[in-house]
């Protein structure tokens, strides 16, 4: 894996080691599941809005949980300058781009020919490992870590007919300032690039909106 696709983030000086265990990790998560959660509903909206996400394709709770295995595959590499939940954040967007990937290239095989054998679904990764012992206490469940009413909902989530135009990169750029509301630093980090050229970003595409 190259430096610009760890998890990490693009050169960005890592934090000491964390979660040197399972129990550190466990404890350092839980408390933010709540907004984990918002975010993975959000993300998921974002990209069934700009069709990256057909119906059934995955569930908001296969984001998270994805998110979570990644988590903890890269939990040494979390850059010292990210809070852990704006580099959680990083490690959402990022597995849904490569899940969105993954649709595009199944899907692009079901195009040529309806005569063609069926591919196989796209495999998402997995860490057994990661599951044999994550197992949060059994009155944790989903429907407790859901935000409140009060929370902005996902499911009206508006995407500009613009957005939809604009190239990956932009994409990108619009899901971490304008879904998630990370900071231009924060989102500097996750994408490698300097945070002047970020905010020249954001002020061209939000426009008049500004």
């Amino acid at each position: 894996m190259t430096a610009r696709s760890s998890a990490g983030f693009s050169g960005a000086r890592p934090a000491e080691p964390l979660f040197a265990d399972k129990d550190a990790f466990t404890q350092a998560i839980e408390p933010l599941l709540p907004a984990l959660w918002t975010r993975a509903q959000h993300e998921h909206a974002y990209r069934r809005a700009l069709g990256d996400f057909g119906d059934g394709a995955v569930s908001v709770e296969d984001l998270l949980a994805e998110t979570l295995v990644q988590a903890w595959r890269h939990r040494h590499h979390k850059p010292a300058a990210l809070s852990l939940e704006a580099w959680l954040t990083g490690l959402l967007h990022r597995v849904a781009e490569r899940i969105a990937r993954a649709e595009r290239r199944y899907y692009a095989h079901l195009g040529p020919s309806l005569e063609a054998p069926v591919p196989p679904p796209p495999v998402y990764d997995d860490d057994e490992e990661f599951w044999e012992w994550y197992q949060p206490d059994e009155v944790l469940h989903w429907e407790d870590v859901l935000p409140d009413e009060g929370a902005r909902d996902a499911e009206t989530l508006m995407v500009p007919d613009e957005v939809r135009r604009l190239p990956a990169a932009d994409r990108a750029l619009w899901a971490l300032l304008g879904v998630h509301r990370l900071s231009i630093e924060e989102t500097a980090i996750i994408l490698g690039r300097p945070p002047q050229e970020i905010a020249a970003r954001w002020q061209r595409l939000r426009g008049p909106r500004a």
